[in-house]
C-alpha cells in the first residue's frame, strides 16, 4: 500500500492475496461479512462521497430482522468470525434509545452466544449485560438477568481467567440493585427486577460453585490462586503445606461465596413483596439453591430456617400454600429425625389454618413426605391419628359438612389408631419380658428354672399371636362386646329369646345391632319401619 505506483501496488495485492489467507481474513468475509457490513453506513448525501453511520436503533433493528440470513451463513464458520457482528451489537448497544431496540439486541446477543467459544462470550458480552442490569428501562433489566444466567450456565468450558467472574463482578452488581432504597443512585430497583433474580438465583449458585470449583482446580494443579495461570515470580514457595496460600484457599474462596449467596437468599425471603418470596421458593430454583448448599455444607437446615418466615404472614394464603407445597424439596436432602421434629408443628399448624388451600396444600405435604419415606414412621401415625381426631370434632360441630360415610369413617380411622397404638405397648412391653427372660437364663444356676425359662421363650411367637388377638377384641368395642356375650353365654349355657314382631330373634343378634354407636354412644341402628323416615328426615336436615 505505500508504492507509489498504482499498477505495483495490485500487483503486490494478488502476490499476497489476504483475502485468500484465512489467517488474516477468513472465507466468509470475502464471501458475505463485508458486502454485508457495508449495508450499516448510508451516504450523507447524493452524489456526496461522505459516509455516515446508520442510527443505533436502526442498525439493531436490521440485525434483529435479517437475524436468519447471518446466522445461517456463521454456522458454517470455523474461525470465530461472529466476534465482528457481536462488536457491532455492542457498540451500538449502549447508545440505543428505544426500548425494543435494547430487547432485540439482547436477543441477538442470546443467539450469537450459541455460536462463540466461552472466552469469548465472557469478554465481549457478559460486560454488555452486566452493564444492562443498570438501564432505565424494568423490561431491559429483567432480560438481560435471564440472558446472562442463561449464557453463563451453559458455558462447557469455564475459561481459568474468569474463575472469579461471580464474586468479583456479576453478584456485586446485582447486590446494588436490591440494595438500592435510596435517592442518591440512578437505579431504580422494581420487584419485577427483584423478582427476576430470584427465580435465577439457584441457576446463578450453582454456576458460580462450578467457576469456583473449576479455579481452586487450577490454582491446586498449578500452584497459583484463582484467576491467574501461573504463580507469581515472587511468591515464596514455602515447604509446609498447610501454610501455602492454596491450602486456605478453597476454604476461604468456598466461604465467601456462601456469604454472598445466603445473603442474597435471606434478602429475598424476607422480602417486602410476598410475589418476590413466592418466586424464591419455586420447586425448580429451591432444590438448585439446595443442591447448592447440600454441596457446600452438607445440610440444607438454614434455607429452611429462613423459609418459615413466610407463615409470619398471615393474611397471605398463597405465600402459605407455596412454602407448604415447596417442603418436600427441602426435606428430601435432610435426614428423617430432623424433618420429625421441624414439621410436626408447621403442618399442624397449616392444618389448623382458615384457607382451604393452605389445609390442602398441608395434606399433600404430609402425603408427599410419607411417600417419600423422608418421616419417621412414628411421626406419621402420630400425624394421622391428630388429623382424623381433629376432623371429627370438627365434624360434631358442623355435621351438614360431612355425610355420614364420612363421620363413620373418622370414627373407624380413631378406633384403628387406638388399636394400633395398644399394640405398640403391647409389643414393647413383651420385649422387655423376653429381655428379662434372657438375662434370668444367664444369672440362674437351677436347671430347672432355665429350661422353663428357655421354653418361654422359645413359644414367644404364641405369646405375641395370642396378644395380638386379645387386644384387638378389647380395643374395638363391638368385637369386646361379642367376647363379653360369649362369656357370659358360655358361664351360663342359656340364651334369652326376645319375640319382636312376630319374627324369633336370639339375645346373641339383638345385641349385636345395638352396638351399632357412634363415639358419643348415639345410636347409628333403627327398627325396619323408622328407618326410611329417619333416613329422609337426615337427608332434610343436610339440604337445610
Amino acid at each position: 500500500m505505500l508504492e507509489k505506483d498504482p499498477n505495483i501496488r495490485r500487483q503486490k495485492y494478488d502476490d499476497y492475496a489476504p483475502f485468500r489467507d484465512s489467517k488474516l481474513f477468513p472465507p466468509i468475509f470475502e464471501s458475505f461479512l463485508y458486502h454485508y457490513m457495508g449495508e450499516f453506513r448510508i451516504r450523507a448525501e447524493r452524489g456526496s462521497h461522505l459516509i455516515v453511520a446508520r442510527y443505533p436503533d436502526d442498525v439493531i433493528t436490521k440485525l434483529y430482522v435479517e437475524r436468519e440470513r447471518f446466522i445461517a451463513e456463521l454456522s458454517k464458520d470455523e474461525h470465530n468470525s461472529v466476534i465482528l457482528l457481536i462488536s457491532l451489537i455492542t457498540s451500538n448497544i449502549r447508545a440505543c434509545k428505544s426500548i425494543s431496540a435494547k430487547m432485540d439486541a439482547i436477543t441477538l446477543l442470546k443467539e450469537l452466544s450459541k455460536l462463540t467459544p466461552e472466552c469469548l462470550s465472557a469478554e465481549r458480552i457478559v460486560p454488555y449485560l452486566v452493564r444492562l442490569l443498570s438501564d432505565t428501562f424494568v423490561f431491559v433489566q429483567t432480560e438481560s438477568i435471564h440472558v446472562l444466567t442463561e449464557i453463563i450456565s451453559n458455558f462447557k468450558i469455564i475459561p481459568i481467567e474468569e474463575a472469579r467472574l461471580f464474586v468479583d463482578y456479576i453478584f456485586p452488581k446485582m447486590k446494588e440493585i436490591l440494595h438500592d432504597n435510596s435517592t442518591s443512585s440512578i437505579i431504580t430497583s422494581t420487584p419485577m427486577v427483584t423478582m427476576a433474580i430470584a427465580s435465577n438465583l439457584g441457576t446463578l449458585a450453582l454456576t458460580a460453585l462450578k467457576f469456583l470449583e473449576e479455579g481452586i482446580k487450577h490454582a491446586i494443579d498449578e500452584g497459583g490462586v484463582i484467576g491467574t495461570s501461573a504463580i507469581s515470580p515472587t511468591t515464596p514457595i514455602t515447604e509446609d503445606p498447610e501454610s501455602a496460600p492454596t491450602s486456605k484457599l478453597p476454604k476461604i474462596e468456598t466461604k465467601s461465596l456462601t456469604a454472598i449467596v445466603s445473603e442474597f437468599f435471606t434478602q429475598l425471603i424476607t422480602h417486602e413483596n410476598n410475589a418476590v418470596r413466592q418466586t424464591i421458593m419455586e420447586s425448580e430454583n429451591l432444590d438448585k439453591l439446595c443442591l447448592f448448599f447440600e454441596r457446600i455444607d452438607g445440610e440444607t437446615h438454614n434455607v429452611l430456617m429462613h423459609m418459615i418466615t413466610v407463615l409470619n404472614d398471615k393474611s397471605d394464603w398463597r405465600l402459605m400454600s407455596a412454602f407448604f407445597k415447596n417442603c418436600p424439596i427441602v426435606a428430601r436432602r435432610n435426614p428423617k429425625t430432623r424433618n420429625s421434629e421441624f414439621f410436626y408443628p408447621l403442618l399442624q399448624q397449616g392444618l389448623q389454618n382458615s384457607e382451604e388451600f393452605v389445609i390442602l396444600e398441608s395434606l399433600r405435604c404430609i402425603y408427599a413426605l410419607c411417600n417419600e419415606n423422608r418421616l419417621e414412621k412414628a411421626t406419621a401415625f402420630f400425624f394421622i391419628d391428630w388429623i382424623n381426631r381433629r376432623f371429627y370434632k370438627e365434624s360434631k360441630k358442623h355435621a351438614k359438612k360431612y355425610s355420614l360415610t364420612e363421620q363413620y369413617q373418622l370414627s373407624e380411622n380413631i378406633r384403628s389408631a387406638s388399636m394400633f397404638k395398644r399394640m405398640a405397648i403391647f409389643i414393647m412391653f413383651g420385649n422387655f419380658i423376653c429381655l428379662m427372660f434372657s438375662v434370668l437364663v444367664r444369672i440362674l444356676t437351677t436347671i430347672f428354672m432355665k429350661k422353663l425359662l428357655y421354653a418361654l421363650l422359645q413359644n414367644a411367637i404364641v405369646f405375641f399371636a395370642c396378644g395380638f388377638t386379645f387386644v384387638a377384641f378389647t380395643t374395638v368395642k363391638p368385637w369386646k362386646r361379642k367376647l363379653l356375650l360369649f362369656w357370659k353365654s358360655s358361664k351360663h349355657h342359656h340364651y334369652r329369646k326376645i319375640k319382636i314382631s312376630h319374627i324369633t330373634v336370639s339375645a346373641v343378634s339383638m345385641t349385636t345391632l345395638r352396638t351399632l354407636k357412634t363415639l358419643d354412644g348415639k345410636k347409628m341402628n333403627f327398627e325396619p319401619k323408622d328407618e326410611t323416615r329417619i333416613y329422609f328426615d337426615q337427608l332434610k336436615a343436610h339440604w337445610t
